[in-house]
């Protein structure tokens, strides 16, 4: 039985065969391809379609199908959350075509992008709990997970806000006009809501009958409405843009310009923020890009080398002789090399998303993202719902299988598991041929004139997107759901019968889940 087999390995996440292909095969797989890409001249912007067809189709696009087996093909579990299993897609279909019309693509393609960050970071510090708990990698208590935790985000922010901070690259996670989110603002809402304070604060202005501080005497309730309108939008703009007006003496030479009567109001505030954006801005992001990237990073990742491989392995033997002391059993695990599979976890996390995002070649990036990711989850799917109907058949509890249990059955069993990726690229494939022929066209042949952008309408087009994107939503949402092992406080599982398909006993604390 796969990952069951507890006597032949304690410590292994599988087994050690399936361990080293599921977690480091796909770096090894990386660092290879990464060579074969540089000495065939790959392009660093594009995809060929050979590439494409690789790294994006079979595995990117592929992997988000095995939700179908944790959740649709097992009748029992799909009734136990009916509501989340089968509602949720609607309800993220009509998000996403509100977002999409609301948005426009540009916000669609980046916030979908950000939610793929986030799912790929989740899940692997889920692995990387999923590996504590059976290495028993607990004896420090709970602080050790959680500082693991911190350093595995570590690794994907890091990369992430660098990324941000690069004026000479632009977030293209999907590479579909997506925006960061701070330029998004930036562009879409501060300098929009400063320019339309300052049309209302100008119209206002020229509304006003009377000059001077206040209202005469006389002044009538229309004049007393307008000096009310101008001072809240006086107040508005201060909480906008009232920080960043430039002192009188910051101009040129140190010195104000005299004063010219005859010249027309000024809005220096939007000429300004239009300088900071074009200028200072860009001189602020460049130092801090370099701060991150050049001196953060590379600091944080030398102090996570000593701290793995010189200070908790010295902390380890010391507890270890004091152990030999004492009448203390052994550490679970013995010698077995799978009890450094935390560390590694931790290490190759940090390559993936090193290499993946600072590394300006997109099929280098696409390469260690996507197969670090891909593969375990390819992996971990079929372990656990084979587990699954394995158990189910050695208690003779598989109860009246309906057609679902029987497929997926069918394509879990272990001499069926070419027959499971098989599938997985296919629907894959079936995926990314819509996409390509019905919106992107990047490798359509020249006779295939249909243009989308003409001649769908935008809520067609708003309508196809958000439902050929809708495997991929669903898949980062459920996740977030299905792979949770704690437990609630009334004892019971989150995910019945989850730990033991894990091949778990005492296992990760309740917060802990795999993706």
């Amino acid at each position: 039985m796969l990952c069951l087999d507890t006597a032949a390995r304690t410590t292994a996440v599988f087994s050690p065969v399936v361990d080293v292909v599921a977690f480091t095969a796909p770096i090894a797989a990386a660092v290879v391809l990464s060579i074969v890409a540089a000495l065939t001249r790959a392009p660093h912007d594009g995809i060929p379609f050979s590439w494409y067809l690789l790294v994006v189709v079979a595995f990117d696009v592929a992997h988000v199908w095995t939700t179908l087996f944790r959740c649709y093909l097992d009748t029992a579990e799909n009734n136990r959350r009916w509501w989340l299993y089968n509602g949720a897609p609607l309800v993220l279909w009509l998000v996403l075509v509100t977002l999409f019309h609301v948005g426009g693509e540009a916000v669609f393609w980046s916030s979908i992008g950000y939610f793929a960050i986030y799912h790929f970071a989740k899940q692997q510090y889920g692995l990387l709990a999923l590996a504590k708990g059976r290495c028993r990698d607990f004896a420090d208590g709970v602080a050790t997970l959680a500082a693991d935790r911190w350093w595995l985000f570590a690794g994907a922010w890091l990369p992430i806000l660098s990324w941000h901070l690069d004026e000479s690259r632009r977030f293209d996670w999907f590479n579909r006009d997506d925006l960061f989110v701070h330029k998004w603002l930036s562009r879409r809402v501060l300098k929009p809501a400063v320019a339309a304070l300052l049309d209302v604060r100008a119209m206002c202005e020229g509304e006003r009958p009377f000059e001077g501080s206040g209202i005469e005497a006389d002044g009538d309730a229309s004049s007393a409405s307008s000096f009310t309108a101008t001072t809240i939008v006086d107040q508005l703009t201060n909480v906008f843009c009232g920080a960043m007006k430039p002192p009188d003496h910051c101009h040129a030479g140190g010195h104000a310009p005299a004063s010219d009567s005859t010249a027309p109001p000024s809005t220096s505030v939007v000429d300004w923020w239009q300088s900071v954006d074009d200028t200072t801005y860009y001189a602020v992001a460049d130092a801090a890009h370099s701060l991150v990237t050049y001196v953060v990073y590379p600091a944080m990742a030398a102090y996570l080398a000593y701290l793995l491989f010189i200070k908790r392995p010295a902390a380890r033997r010391r507890k270890a002789a004091a152990a030999a002391t004492t009448v203390e059993p052994p550490v679970s695990g013995g010698v077995s090399p799978f009890r450094h599979l935390p560390t590694l976890l931790l290490v190759y996390t940090w390559i993936s998303w090193g290499v993946g995002v600072l590394v300006n070649h997109r099929i280098v990036s696409l390469l260690f993202l996507n197969l670090f990711h891909a593969v375990p989850a390819y992996i971990i799917a079929f372990a656990v719902t084979h587990n699954r109907w394995k158990l189910a058949r050695i208690s003779n509890d598989t109860g009246t299988s309906t057609m679902l249990d029987l497929i997926g059955q069918f394509f879990t069993r272990k001499r069926h598991a070419w027959l499971y990726l098989s599938l997985l690229v296919a629907l894959g494939s079936a995926e990314e041929f819509l996409w390509e022929s019905l919106v992107w066209q990047d490798y359509t042949p020249e006779w295939w004139s249909f243009d989308p952008s003409t001649d769908f309408h935008p809520s067609l087009r708003a309508m196809l997107s958000s439902t050929l994107i809708l495997p991929q939503v669903v898949h980062y949402f459920l996740d977030m759901f299905i792979w949770k092992m704690g437990r609630l406080p009334d004892g019971s599982e989150e995910n019945p019968g989850l730990r033991a398909h894990m091949g778990l006993g005492g296992g990760p604390p309740r917060s802990t889940s795999v993706s």
